[in-house]
């Protein structure tokens, strides 16, 4: 999935986890956003979060530095309620975000 933002975005960026097509029920689940760049890992100052759990939405909440100009790779790492962790996407490409000048 392809996210396009702009540079100093706070707004809650929303996305919703789907297996199979359809949505993932995340209801006991933590979460957490993992970022990369072409150097490495971003380390991200937002939050992320759960939005609506039944519907298998989550969240990152942006701190106004979070988002340069550039492009982010990411992928949502899950935890479910007896430890088991995934992460979505689960295919090989992650998710693109694309940050552009405002």
């Amino acid at each position: 999935m392809s996210v396009l933002l702009v540079e100093g975005w706070t707004e809650r960026v929303r996305v919703t986890l789907l297996a199979d097509g359809v949505a993932l029920d995340l209801t006991g689940y933590t979460v957490e956003l993992i970022a990369y760049n072409s150097v490495g890992t971003v380390t991200l100052a937002g939050t992320a979060g759960i939005d609506t759990a039944a519907s298998g939405i989550v969240y990152f909440d942006p701190n106004s530095a979070d988002f340069v100009k550039g492009t982010l790779k990411v992928r949502w790492k899950l935890t479910d309620p007896l430890g088991k962790v995934s992460f979505f996407p689960n295919s090989v490409q992650p998710d693109v975000w694309t940050i552009s000048k405002a």
